[in-house]
Order: structure tokens, then sequence, then C-alpha cells
């Protein structure tokens, strides 16, 4: 029965690792919050639609579940052309009896800006099933949320600061850095009806061998910091690569009982860079 609540305790972990992808992720001194200029626009390098990459998540040396994570293709949404920011995951087998996860999310990504124009959560985590939408009005520095939650629904707005993320398109936004050894990014993100700080601490270069291959990476280090009151959130590491794209390869989150390892087992490419259109 211990071993059973560990297994279910681990799985209620898995979906912060899972769900957000990580809600993780710090230039030197430098706060990443646009400027108040017409330059706005970020040209993307480190990744481009026809990405994905695949994963494996483990606990205590026991397979848990799979992940992957895609970069879609380009469509319309309110008028902008974006690219949506595709994460599922799900878990298996012991894990997926004990306590079963089937998450979808996607963030529509504004490729001229990089900062999201839409959020969208679909999850079912132990029998219990949550929506959550998030709309972004940038240029007004608005938000408009809803919630559906067991049976109920909640809703709401809030200011933002423009250039602010959501919890998946911040690791994306992360990856398209410069990221130094030493340095400190931080990113503002609005993640579960609040305003928050992520920061990331690029601690050092590793090598590190996953079932994809032998990388060599950058090892971060992240916290979310709340706007306000609560306290900080913090237990995972990820390992990035060493390159331009920055593709996370391992990201490992302490639990009550070990931790839970996600491994990335395979990836695909497409060497494209981005075409970037005019400021708003």
């Amino acid at each position: 029965m211990k071993s059973q609540r560990a297994v279910i305790s681990c799985g209620s972990k898995l979906i912060v690792v899972f769900l957000i992808l990580f809600i993780s992720l710090k230039t030197f001194g430098q706060d990443v919050e646009l400027k108040k200029t017409s330059k706005f626009k970020q040209t993307i390098t480190a990744f481009s639609p026809g990405e994905m990459l695949k994963y494996e998540v483990s606990w205590m040396g026991i397979i848990a579940g799979k992940s992957q994570m895609v970069v879609g293709e380009s469509e319309k949404l309110r008028d902008v052309d974006v690219w949506p920011l595709r994460s599922s995951a799900e878990t298996s087998g012991l894990v997926k009896k004990l306590y079963k996860i089937d998450n979808k999310t996607v963030s529509f990504l504004d490729p001229t800006f990089c900062y999201p124009v839409r959020f969208e959560v679909d999850q079912y985590t132990g029998g219990r099933k949550e929506k959550i939408e998030l709309n972004f009005f940038q240029k007004k520095r608005l938000i408009e949320w809803s919630r559906s939650y067991k049976g109920k629904q909640s809703s709401g707005t809030s200011d933002i600061t423009r250039g602010v993320q959501d919890s998946l398109s911040s690791i994306y936004y992360l990856r398209n850095q410069d990221l130094q050894v030493g340095h400190e990014i931080k990113i503002p993100i609005f993640a579960s009806r609040k305003k928050w700080m992520l920061q990331a601490d690029i601690v050092q270069t590793e090598k590190i061998v996953v079932p994809a291959g032998t990388f060599q990476t950058l090892k971060v280090k992240p916290i979310m910091l709340p706007e306000s009151e609560g306290k900080p959130k913090g237990t995972m590491t990820l390992w990035l690569t060493n390159d331009a794209r920055h593709i996370p390869v391992q990201i490992s989150s302490e639990v009550a009982v070990g931790s839970v390892i996600m491994k990335m087992v395979s990836m695909k490419i497409k060497s494209e860079k981005s075409k970037n259109g005019d400021d708003e």
C-alpha cells in the first residue's frame, strides 16, 4: 500500500513535468520583459514548424509514461499567423493502472514576437478532468482566462506585461535566448491564474546520454517566483543542448520518493529559419 501511494504521489508530480512540460526556466541581470519600443520582434532560430521531440518518463527506474512536444505548421488565429506548440503526455504500464494521466496542451505562438496569442489545456488526471483557456491580448496588456473543473466554471481577466509567456511557450522562449554558463534569465509568465517571474540559472555544461543519443548540454536550474504572495516553486533541472537550438534532452523533477526523469528518445528537426513579418 505504501508503495502504491508512492507511485500515485509520483503520478501527481508527473502532471507538473508533463503539462507544463516544465513550468520552468534566467541573461545575466537581464529582464526578458520586452522593452517599450517599436522593436518587439524576435527572430526565432532555435525551432521551427515540423520539429517533433519524443520522451520517455521514468520513476525509480520504472517507465511511467511518455510525452512529446511538436511545433505545428503555421495557421491563422484572430487574423494572426501562429505556430501551434503542442505538448501531450500520458502515463503507461503500472502507473497508468494506478493513476491515469492524459494531458494535451497547446500554445498558439506569434512567431514574429515569440509570445503566445492563446493557450489551451485539456487534461485528465486521476479521474479528474480540467480545461483551461487563456486568450492573450498582448498589445492591450490584457488576458482573458476560463477554467472548467469538476463541473464548475470560472473565468476572469487580468492585466499583463506585453511579452508575457504561458507555461509551455516559456520553454520555447528560453530556447531562443543566448544561454551562457553563469548567466540568469527572467521571463514573465501567467499560469494558474497568477503572474509569475520564471528564473533560470545556467549552471554548467554537461555531457549526458539519453536514448536519442549523446549530447553536450547546458544544465539549467529553474525557479518560479510569485509576483506577490506565495512561495517560490522549483524542484526541476533541465539539460538543453549546447547549440543554437537548445533542445531539452532531459528533465528531472524531485518527488516525495525519488525523482521523475524525462529523457528524449527521438527528435525530428526541420532545418529552417523562421521568417518574421512586420511589427503590429
